[in-house]
């Protein structure tokens, strides 16, 4: 064995030392992440159907609205059922600037602005009512081979081409459950 290959190999067995010594805290950190799961339930029929109805308004884009699974629509952390919102439409002539708005108040719901996230060709925002919440997610992408040499805020792409996309989910997480997570 060369001198180098024994040094090497103490220096390889201290840093396999220190990953079995945090691997317990891995392992827990994992655990403690998979316990913070919120198993949640929709809202009533009309609650949904009236959120799906206002987001269409707001939007210009038809919202279908489904009570289905929760796992990962939207929240990484949420599962159960829930009312899903989702649409998508092309021929719209909103202006990118304005998507915030369609996010903006809804009537009864306090927006939680921890959640809020803008780009140029989007925005997230979450609302509570007690145990409630509501999540909202709008997109707007130009067509399909323009605008791909240039920022999206700079993309002179008519809006009525471009494909618009609307999401949401609405449900009541159980008074004990932690937040829900983008």
């Amino acid at each position: 064995m060369t001198a180098v290959s024994r040094t090497a190999r103490p220096r390889f067995a201290r840093r396999a030392l220190q990953l079995l010594a945090i691997a317990p805290f891995l392992m827990v950190a994992s655990a403690a992440h998979a316990q913070s799961a919120i198993t949640v339930k929709p809202l009533s029929d009309d609650e949904c159907t009236a959120l799906a109805k206002e987001l269409s308004n707001r939007s210009g884009v038809s919202v279908d609205m489904v009570v289905g699974s929760a796992d990962s629509y939207l929240f990484t952390n949420v599962g159960g059922t829930a009312c899903l919102f989702s649409g998508t439409a092309t021929g719209i002539s909103k202006n990118l600037e304005n998507l915030s708005k369609i996010a903006g108040g809804f009537e009864g719901w306090t927006r939680d602005n921890a959640y809020d996230a803008d780009g140029p060709d989007g925005t997230n925002a979450a609302f509570t009512r007690g145990q409630d919440w509501f999540a909202v997610s709008v997109s707007a992408e130009p067509p399909s081979g323009e605008c791909e040499d240039v920022m999206i805020s700079d993309c002179k792409a008519p809006k009525e081409k471009w494909t618009w996309t609307v999401s949401g989910i609405a449900f009541t997480a159980p008074a004990s459950s932690v937040k829900p997570e983008f």
